[in-house]
């Protein structure tokens, strides 16, 4: 309907992680008056502005028009680059070839630095290796975001069905579970899985309509595919700070480990600011304002090298 309408066809993942009307108008805005990338994962949502620009990479479903508030929010001096997916991962990806591909087109786009990279959820472990792998390279990180996303552990197996479709509700924040056969799921082969497991959604309205069979089992295919990924990645010590952003929730209890895993994974403190909202909505208006307020301040705490000039540029 939306490509019928307005003559634009937007990534499945945006119905799953675009939740507002206006959101999605957004969306459908951005795509028809940006100019068309010649780059696979970079997207440009904000390209003028002083500040060094900020690459932020897409959670699970794999789109960045969620970030669209967030860009808002954090004004216009924050060149604001979101690094998104291509719909095709194999079962066989990694973090780590994910995140070589996603810095491969970064470079290209601004080869000197110094780099801010963040990411929100899944996009938190992606955002990690990419500093992992420029570090090891020489080049310098000046920030590493991480929003509301625990350390990778690296022992865990992959992902059974049954948690795939639990994940969809988690993901799609449905009230009501779907109704799934845990028994009958397990005896199915892994396409058939997916297959029931997205027959279980349309019932539920969670598979907006138009939207074909095909298209909607490529979604499940790369859900499965980098929550997998996600669980086997065993991340390398980081020689850099992690800015660590958590949720917490009014009447929430900080839990004990309060680097949530990250603090073995580097030799420096974590820089741990909480900010309001759930793991959900902290990306959302009103929820989104503290957020951007803490990181425009972690941003303005960064110092040109000499030999900058104090306005950065891409290539």
């Amino acid at each position: 309907m939306i490509q019928a309408r307005f003559g634009v066809d937007l990534p499945l993942s945006a119905f799953w992680e675009t939740r507002t009307v206006n959101t999605m108008a957004a969306a459908v805005v951005q795509m028809i008056t940006n100019a068309p990338s010649p780059t696979r994962h970079l997207v440009p949502l904000r390209t003028t502005g002083k500040n060094p620009p900020l690459f932020f990479v897409h959670p699970v479903g794999g789109n960045v028009f969620s970030f669209n508030s967030l860009v808002e929010n954090l004004g216009p001096n924050q060149p604001f680059y979101g690094l998104q997916s291509i719909d095709d991962d194999s079962p066989e990806i990694t973090i780590e070839q994910l995140a070589a591909e996603y810095l491969a087109e970064v470079e290209n786009f601004y080869p000197t630095g110094p780099y801010l990279l963040g990411g929100w959820s899944f996009g938190g472990s992606l955002a990690y290796e990419m500093a992992v792998q420029l570090t090891r390279r020489g080049k310098e990180v000046a920030l590493l975001a991480v929003v509301d996303r625990e350390a990778p552990r690296g022992n865990e197996g992959d992902m059974d069905a049954v948690t795939l479709a639990r994940s969809v509700e988690d993901i799609y924040r449905l009230q009501v579970p779907l109704e799934i056969d845990e028994p009958y799921l397990a005896t199915l082969g892994p396409d058939e899985q997916l297959a029931y497991i997205l027959e279980r959604g349309r019932l539920a309205g969670v598979i907006p309509e138009g939207i074909s069979t095909e298209r909607a089992m490529c979604l499940l295919r790369n859900l499965r595919n980098r929550i997998n990924a996600n669980r086997r990645y065993a991340p390398s010590v980081y020689p850099g700070r992690i800015t660590l952003f958590w949720h917490l929730l009014e009447g929430d209890t900080p839990e004990e480990d309060v680097t949530h895993g990250w603090g073995p994974l580097t030799s420096e403190p974590i820089e741990l600011h909480l900010v309001e909202g759930s793991h959900f909505n902290l990306l959302e208006e009103p929820y989104v304002r503290d957020l951007a307020q803490k990181l425009v301040g972690c941003i303005a705490e960064i110092k040109p090298a000499p030999s900058q000039t104090g306005v950065w540029a891409p290539k």
